[in-house]
């Protein structure tokens, strides 16, 4: 396993924590190399911590073996029969000696731990470590036997109830996770799936098949199932749910708590036939034969800069600069594009508006729906005005008013469909089974194609945020951006754009 030389850096980066490795334990430094990245212990902690448990043994084995300096009898006066007690000098590196607890800090493990390495290293020698029970087989007539065949069972299982409940995860993260992730709803327990599981093979298996426990099914869901994770509350997107789940928890009166518990019940069963009305449209925009492009798009969180793992006291009260993440998914071609927008490169009126967001989709539909390449699955593009990356915001809310007619509660519906051979005609439902209610949008003014649309200039931040980013922001900004993000005062610019 490669690892990370922490000497091998820049002087700059460096501190002294002598202090720290005194409390620690430290038995010998030299003043000299006294500068040491900052919490090496944390990193050296970090290293051992992406090894598996046999590997990181291993790996202590080795430095045990090298750390060994001596060896005697335990006793003399018996020395043929007793055996040789190894004396080890524990190093952090090869300038540094500490004492055994100290090392079992930096490793991240007990004290227990480190004795029972030893004493394999004694009996056994610097090999693996293999559990006893390795090559056994233990069966009783009353147990199951897992093997392969059961795990690739329980993994077909899983995913197949999770296409039959699952949600698709909000955004893809890509730096824990390599592929999309399936979230069962909310209050889903791994329980609920057991019990179905259990059913499965009760109308799937003969009466005489041994169904494994609800452990081993919880255990080898963690060892085969990557992608299939319970929802926590903190991604469920549906406010209704957790209004309808805290007014449950809160009623006292039976009759009342039925009523909601009934509402509750109506609305996940008609979030159900929504889930699986957007899984059939993802399903057939896969498949070329239907010729169906389907996207999906929203804001997502914001992102502070900087972004310290530790934050620094003095930007803890501070306001980081913003920056803004608006993200399209196009499901057939199983590509994202987000785009990331400065809190200072918003237009004017509304920043997140209808405006806004029809700027971001055209632009998706022009450039990206016929060049994605699943090579190229995820893009960013940053708003750059000044090197002309990025791109104009257009007034479309003007552009089209003259044009169109308003309908009076339009916002209560979630399916709309347009037909080619009924234009300035909408179709609305309720649900995506529901029955089509007909409206006319369009009214009698002439649409005018080569109508010029008008540029929307960008907010400008305020002079108070722009001396509150410049002051308190910019000294912890890398130096190639301290200018683009936290650039000094322009009282002037501000003056006249307003």
């Amino acid at each position: 396993m490669e690892t990370t030389d922490i000497f091998d850096i820049e002087q700059n980066d460096l501190y002294d924590i002598m202090p720290t490795f005194a409390e620690l334990g430290m038995k010998e430094y030299d003043e000299a190399d006294d500068m040491i990245r900052q919490h090496v212990q944390e990193l050296r902690q970090e290293e051992c911590r992406k090894m598996s448990y046999n590997s990181l043994d291993s790996w202590i084995k080795g430095q045990l073996a090298a750390f060994a300096f001596s060896e005697f009898p335990k006793n003399k006066k018996t020395s043929q029969e007793s055996r040789s007690r190894i004396t080890y000098q524990y190093r952090y590196d090869a300038q540094h000696t500490v004492c055994m607890s100290t090392y079992a800090a930096l490793t991240g493990i007990s004290l227990a731990r480190l004795h029972r390495i030893k004493s394999s290293i004694k009996n056994e020698g610097i090999v693996e470590n293999i559990h006893g029970n390795i090559g056994r087989t233990f069966i009783r007539s009353d147990r199951a036997i897992v093997d392969e065949e059961i795990k690739q069972e329980i993994n077909n299982f899983i995913h197949n109830y999770a296409n039959i409940h699952g949600f698709p995860s909000p955004g893809r993260h890509m730096r824990q996770n390599a592929i999309p992730i399936i979230s069962l709803p909310v209050g889903t327990r791994y329980t609920d799936v057991y019990e179905e599981y259990i059913k499965f093979i009760e109308l799937t298996k003969s009466e005489n098949y041994k169904i494994i426990a609800y452990i081993t099914f919880f255990k080898i869901w963690k060892e085969v199932v990557y992608d299939v994770r319970l929802m926590t509350k903190a991604s469920d997107l549906c406010d209704k749910c957790e209004q309808l789940r805290a007014e449950i928890r809160v009623t006292n009166d039976l009759e009342s708590k039925q009523k909601l518990q009934n509402e509750y019940n109506l609305h996940r069963t008609n979030a159900t036939i929504e889930r699986q009305h957007y899984n059939n449209n993802i399903s057939m925009s896969k498949q070329l034969e239907f010729n169906i492009v389907h996207i999906c798009y929203d804001w997502a969180q914001n992102v502070q800069i900087p972004y310290l793992p530790q934050q620094p006291g003095g930007l803890f009260f501070k306001s980081p600069f913003n920056v803004h993440i608006f993200g399209i998914a196009n499901t057939g071609l199983e590509t994202q594009r987000n785009y990331l927008i400065g809190e200072h490169q918003f237009p004017k009126k509304t920043p997140k508006g209808a405006n806004t967001t029809l700027n971001f989709i055209m632009d998706h539909i022009e450039t990206i729906i016929n060049q994605s390449k699943k090579n190229r699955s995820n893009i960013a593009v940053r708003y750059d005005s000044k090197n002309q990356l990025g791109w104009n915001y257009y007034d479309f809310e003007n552009f089209l008013e003259p044009y169109f007619v308003k309908i009076d509660g339009i916002r209560a519906y979630r399916h709309f469909y347009f037909y080619h051979d009924q234009p300035g005609k909408i179709f609305m439902t309720l649900e995506s089974n529901g029955i089509k209610k007909e409206a006319i949008i369009r009214n009698n003014v002439q649409f005018d194609p080569y109508k010029p649309l008008t540029v929307i200039p960008l907010k400008p931040l305020t002079l108070k945020r722009q001396t509150q980013l410049f002051k308190d922001i910019r000294p912890y900004i890398h130096n190639p951006h301290k200018d683009e993000l936290c650039f000094a005062p322009r009282e002037q610019d501000y003056i006249d754009i307003e």
